[in-house]
């Protein structure tokens, strides 16, 4: 199985996400970390449109994969699977923007009511994008999937603990080969 990581929006995750595919690389025949490409544009942010575009040809011929996804990563991630551009296995969320979403406009409610993939949330207790029991509460109410939850303590976005992090991954997927 292969392991698709879909960073957050700053550029800051470029270094994270490559931090969390290096402590991964054993575990998943292999690692994908998708680089956006307003990562090299000062000033940019996500385009979502291009960069669904780009992960559709980043994936095309893989048949068992996951995805880990961070904060807008993980709105690229719901929407494509919504659209059947993406068909992981399963998928670990942390961070996730889903109040971002909304305020971009993004269907979020008709993506998660359709989200059947097994999915494993990670979410900070008071994360400034959205605190833990928001994110569960939502995610319960809409979605008819498999999902589990996991809160970790804090009260920022970035989520640094690649360890543990990548500890959750590796445990997640052994329950969902």
């Amino acid at each position: 199985m292969e392991l698709i990581i879909l960073p957050g929006n700053s550029t800051k995750n470029r270094e994270w996400a490559q931090d969390i595919a290096e402590k991964l690389k054993d575990v998943f025949a292999r690692v994908y970390v998708h680089e956006y490409a307003h990562w090299d544009q000062e000033g940019s942010r996500l385009d979502f449109e291009r960069e669904r575009q780009r992960v559709k040809a980043a994936v095309a011929g893989r048949v068992s994969y996951a995805v880990f996804a961070k904060s807008a990563g993980a709105l690229l991630s719901l929407d494509m699977i919504d659209q059947e551009e993406l068909s992981p296995q399963w998928c670990i969320y942390v961070g996730s923007a889903i109040r971002m979403g909304r305020r971009l406009r993004f269907d979020l409610d008709s993506w998660l009511s359709s989200h059947r993939v097994p999915t494993l949330w990670v979410q900070k207790e008071f994360d400034p994008a959205m605190s833990y029991d928001d994110l569960r509460a939502t995610v319960e109410d809409l979605s008819h999937g498999t999902n589990e939850f996991v809160q970790l303590p804090g009260s920022d976005h970035a989520y640094l603990e690649t360890d543990e992090l990548a500890m959750r991954v590796e445990e997640f997927a052994v329950r969902n080969r």
